[in-house]
C-alpha cells in the first residue's frame, strides 16, 4: 500500500504520494496551481498599465476605426474604452465620413476581414440608415450574407441581385437558399411581399428544402403578410429606449419590472398613443425564475425617440432595452399568437437583463393584439 503524506498547507486535509511531495515540495496540486495563479495575478496587478488607444484622437471617424479593429487582448494592459458610445460616433459622422467608412470597409473586405466589414454595415443601418448598396453587392458578389439585418430596406437594385441568385441556387444550396430568403425578407419592400405571397399560394419545388415555407421568413425581418397578401408589420416604427434610473416613478407612462410585472404601460398618454390601445396594459411576469432577483423599477423611459433598428441584431454595441422598435432577437424570431383570435401579436418591447444587471444574460419581448388588448411575453438568451 502507498504511503500518503499530508500537504503542507495550513488547513488543507489533502494527502499526496511521495513522489508527488518530492515533485511538488510537500504540496498537493490544487495548492501548487492556486499559489501559481496568486502569483500570476500579483504579477499583473504589479505591472498591468492603462493605455488610451484614442488618446489625441478627435474625428469620430478615426475613432471608429479603432473601435472596429481593436488592439489584441494582452494581459498587462488595461484599455482605456472609447471617449463616445459608438452609437453616438455613428450619429456624428457626416455624409463625407459615412462614405470614407464605406470606402474602409471595402477595403476590409479586399484584405478578408469580413467579419469588420459587417460590423460596420450593420451600425451603418442601424444608427445611420444610410444606402449601402455598393457593400451589399460585394457580400451578394461573395456569399457572405450574414447578418441578414444589413439588406434592410435595401435598394431595388439588391433586391433584384438576391431574387437572381436566389433563382440559380435554390434546390441546390439549402444554406445559402437559407440566407437569401432572410436577406429578402430584410428587404421587405412590395416586390418581396409579391414574391413570398406567391410562394405561399404556390409553394416552389425548392421550399422543401427548407425548415419553413419561403414566406415565413418574413418574421425574421418583423413582418407577416396578410391574408390579402400584403405587408403587416409585427414591430412599431416608433421606439424609446428604456435607460437606467433609480427615480422610476410610480407617474411614468412605463414601469419596468415590479413584483409581479415585466412591464406596466399606460396606453392613454401621449408618448404611448403609437401601440394604438388607450388603457392600462400589464405584461405579467410569467417565470419568476428567469427574472430571479434582478432590480425592480431601474429602466425609465427615456424623453427622446431613436430609430426602430437601433438594436435590430444583438451584435450590435448599443444598449437593447426599449418600448416599441423591432426585437433584439438572440434566436429565432418568436411572435406569439393571440389566445383570443389567433392574430400574430405585435412586439412591443422588451427588457435586455444585462442593462438590469450587469453580467446578467437574456432578453424579455412584450406583445400585444390591439384588438383584443391582450398581451404576452417570450424569454430568450443564447
Amino acid at each position: 500500500m502507498s504511503i500518503r503524506l499530508a500537504c503542507k498547507t495550513a488547513g488543507c486535509t489533502r494527502t499526496i504520494l511521495a513522489a508527488t511531495a518530492a515533485r511538488t515540495g510537500g504540496y498537493c496540486m490544487p495548492c501548487v496551481q492556486a499559489k501559481e495563479r496568486q502569483q500570476r495575478e500579483a504579477h499583473l496587478r504589479a505591472n498591468r498599465r492603462d493605455v488610451d488607444p484614442f488618446d489625441g484622437i478627435d474625428e469620430p471617424l478615426d475613432i471608429l476605426k479603432l473601435v472596429h479593429t481593436p488592439p489584441k487582448p494582452d494581459p498587462l494592459i488595461r484599455y482605456a474604452p472609447p471617449p463616445r458610445k459608438p452609437a453616438v460616433l455613428y450619429g456624428e459622422l457626416n455624409s463625407g465620413q459615412i462614405a470614407a467608412l464605406v470606402r474602409h470597409a471595402h477595403s476590409l473586405l479586399k484584405k478578408g476581414d469580413t467579419d469588420t466589414a459587417q460590423d460596420i454595415a450593420a451600425c451603418l443601418v442601424a444608427f445611420r440608415s444610410v444606402d449601402i448598396s455598393s457593400l451589399l453587392q460585394e457580400f451578394i458578389r461573395v456569399e457572405e450574407l450574414r447578418p441578414e439585418f444589413v439588406f434592410h430596406r435595401a435598394a431595388p437594385k439588391i433586391r433584384n441581385l438576391l431574387t437572381q441568385h436566389l433563382a440559380r441556387v435554390a434546390g441546390h444550396d439549402r444554406l445559402l437558399t437559407d440566407k437569401l430568403l432572410r436577406a429578402l425578407a430584410w428587404v421587405g419592400d412590395e416586390r418581396v411581399a409579391e414574391l413570398f405571397a406567391g410562394w405561399r399560394a404556390r409553394p416552389p419545388g425548392w421550399a422543401s428544402d427548407l425548415h419553413i415555407p419561403p414566406h415565413q421568413y418574413a418574421r425574421e425581418a418583423g413582418w407577416e403578410l396578410s391574408s390579402d397578401g400584403k405587408r403587416r408589420n409585427l414591430y412599431h416604427e416608433i421606439c424609446y429606449p428604456l435607460i437606467r434610473s433609480d427615480a422610476a416613478t410610480t407617474a411614468a407612462p412605463v414601469t419596468v419590472l415590479t413584483d409581479t410585472n415585466l412591464f406596466e404601460l399606460d396606453g392613454t398618454s401621449e408618448a404611448l398613443a403609437f401601440l394604438g390601445c388607450k388603457q392600462q396594459l400589464v405584461v405579467p411576469i410569467v417565470d419568476s425564475s428567469l427574472v430571479g432577483d434582478l432590480p425592480r423599477r431601474s429602466l425609465v423611459l427615456a424623453t427622446a425617440p431613436r430609430s426602430p433598428w437601433h438594436a435590430g441584431m444583438d451584435s450590435l454595441p448599443t444598449q437593447y432595452s426599449q418600448v416599441g422598435g423591432h426585437p433584439t432577437w438572440v434566436q429565432d424570431a418568436e411572435y406569439p399568437t393571440c389566445s383570443h383570435c389567433n392574430q400574430t401579436m405585435q412586439f412591443i418591447g422588451q427588457i435586455s437583463c444585462e442593462d438590469v444587471e450587469q453580467h446578467r444574460e437574456g432578453i424579455f419581448y412584450a406583445f400585444l393584439c390591439r384588438d383584443c388588448a391582450m398581451t404576452a411575453s417570450t424569454y430568450q438568451q443564447t
